[in-house]
């Protein structure tokens, strides 16, 4: 059996290398909820275990999105994802433009915010009586 995906990063680690220091790979941040800025390592930046691998109705992770996302920030190689961090890339092209705006897009949407939102949103539209996954009534907990 695979490896379900236990660590969920919202902003993908190929985006935050970009701003890291070259020394140490780490790079400094502020606390949503304020305080001083900290140095801190990629992997415990915008991380929250298991937020795209809900707990199916079999008592198994199903981490497909995360798979979904892993694929999308695979279309954007070093020399794209450098060219879209340090330099001004030709967004005439419209392959390269449909490729930003959907990696913009997923990056706002899979905030954990705007996660919880869809499940909010998800149980509103089945409600309490849909039985479309094995009975349960809400969004599986994550």
């Amino acid at each position: 059996m695979a490896q379900t995906t236990k660590r969920c990063h919202w902003v993908p680690q190929s985006y935050l290398k970009a701003f890291a220091e070259k020394s140490t790979g780490k790079i400094w941040r502020l606390g949503k909820d304020g305080g001083e800025p900290e140095l801190k390592r990629l992997d415990k930046v915008a991380v929250k275990f298991h937020l795209y691998s809900p707990m199916g109705t079999d008592g198994r992770r199903d981490d497909a999105l995360e798979k979904k996302f892993a694929d999308l920030e695979s279309y954007f190689g070093d020399p794209v994802w450098k060219e879209l961090c340090d330099g001004y890339p030709d967004l005439s092209w419209k392959p390269l433009r449909m490729m930003v705006a959907l990696l913009v897009a997923t990056t706002w949407l899979r905030t954990p915010t705007q996660f919880e939102d869809w499940q909010r949103i998800h149980n509103q539209i089945l409600g309490p009586t849909s039985t479309s996954r094995g009975g349960t009534d809400e969004w599986p907990a994550g």
